[in-house]
């Protein structure tokens, strides 16, 4: 058993795999988001994205690897709890509905139920990685006979990412982190990356994007990228030594991983415009989508590669904007009843959504007899998603302050958590 850097037991040291982890997670979320709107012709184009889609199960799996350091808040761990939820439930809502999970959805009510569990102590490997096998075994039943209850009872935890099968990932992330031997560990992650691609040799009739499906979530996808994640972690821990020598890339990776609910919440104030303009210019230009088809992968590279620089432009400077309001009369009086405050920022957003939708995507009778031009749709379409992101980023940057004023973590931007 070797000495490890984890949130637990690091002194002060950051784990290089996890932060590997939860960086690539957030710029394969950017690449994911901007590249929908590209339709891949090429092989190289179907690959950029089905390895952009994979970010939930780098941010699930990282997430679980960190729930030990989460414990370490102790009765406040509660409190980051609610304010967690209401982070998530905006970012619902701004994707779409309160109540049908995304991203933090899953992140947020996964945290709730591992606390409850753990409230009378820690609960072994056996246990998690016994749950963790039920939801594989129930996906293994439903691909193989599509059985509808248990299709309808996946997407009654969460229509758009359900909470059971998703929450695999983290209990998986979880088990990895409290596993000690090293070789136990890559043995976890040779029998996944098995199990893969034996279930793709044995479905090898079906088309690929069946076999490894997101959603619904397919049992080989689950396999191979919890495969994927633990090779990941374990490859850039042993070769930690060579990975923090590299230039650029391993303290831009740090960064996104000491600012991850920041990033999240702000990474559609990076890709939004880029995808915007991309719309735009392809639009009315037959030829310059004929382009962009053909050249699928450069254009989807190129997007993506523009709104991550965007991204790490805007972080800094929000975090110093906030560094000079944070203790303003105005921040200190919303801070007063933070509870109420948090609900009408959620209210706030359920309403910018939908004057979101009613302009732009499917405009109520009132609007159209205005006959609005396509410039006076798309602004209040724009100003509505800029008033959800900053309630969003907001909310990102208060749990951030609550958890620094009571000293659970070092500083804003030093956390390994959630």
């Amino acid at each position: 058993m070797e000495e490890r850097i984890t949130p637990t037991n690091s002194g002060g040291h950051r784990d290089p795999g996890l932060d590997f982890a939860r960086g690539l997670a957030m710029l394969l979320m950017v690449a994911a988001h901007f590249s929908v709107a590209v339709v891949p012709h090429s092989w190289m184009g179907r690959a950029f994205h089905f390895a952009a889609y994979s970010a939930p199960a780098f941010f699930f799996f990282a997430f679980g690897m960190t729930f030990d350091f989460f414990l370490r808040k102790g009765a406040k761990k509660w409190t980051v709890i609610i304010l967690f939820l209401y982070v998530a439930l905006a970012h619902n809502a701004f994707r779409g509905s309160v109540f049908s999970n995304d991203v933090l959805g899953v992140l947020a009510s996964s945290l709730a139920i591992l606390a409850v569990l753990e409230m009378k102590g820690s609960r072994s490997n056996r246990f998690y990685a016994g749950l963790a096998l039920i939801i594989f075994a129930a996906l293994l039943l439903n691909h193989a006979i599509d059985y509808p209850m248990l299709q309808t009872f996946f997407s009654s935890t969460g229509r758009r990412m359900p909470l059971i099968p998703w929450i695999a990932f983290i209990l998986a992330g979880l088990v990895f982190e409290r596993t000690g031997d090293r070789r136990l560990r890559l043995a976890f992650s040779l029998s996944l990356m098995a199990a893969a691609m034996l279930l793709a040799w044995l479905l090898k009739g079906l088309p690929a994007n069946e076999i490894f499906s997101k959603n619904p979530l397919s049992p080989a996808y689950l396999a191979f990228f919890l495969a994927m994640a633990m090779a990941m972690v374990e490859t850039v821990r042993m070769g930690a030594w060579i990975y923090k020598r590299l230039p650029i890339m391993p303290g831009a990776i740090e960064y996104l991983s000491r600012n991850l609910l920041l990033a999240t919440t702000m990474h559609y104030a990076a890709f939004l415009p880029v995808r915007a303009a991309y719309k735009l210019a392809v639009r009315n230009d037959e030829a310059l989508m004929k382009l962009a088809s053909q050249r699928d992968l450069a254009t989807m590279a190129a997007g993506s590669a523009l709104s991550i620089v965007i991204l790490f432009a805007l972080l800094p400077l929000v975090l110093k904007a906030w560094e000079k309001i944070a203790t303003g009369k105005i921040m200190e009086r919303l801070r007063d009843d933070y509870h109420v405050t948090a609900i009408l920022m959620i209210v706030s957003m359920i309403l910018a959504m939908h004057v979101r939708y009613f302009f732009f995507i499917e405009p109520i009778p009132v609007i159209k007899k205005l006959e609005l031009s396509f410039t006076t749709n798309a602004a209040g379409y724009f100003v509505a998603t800029f008033i959800g992101i900053a309630i969003m980023t907001y909310m990102a940057l208060e749990m951030a302050e609550f958890r620094k004023r009571l000293k659970i973590i070092p500083a804003l931007t030093d956390s390994q958590d959630v």
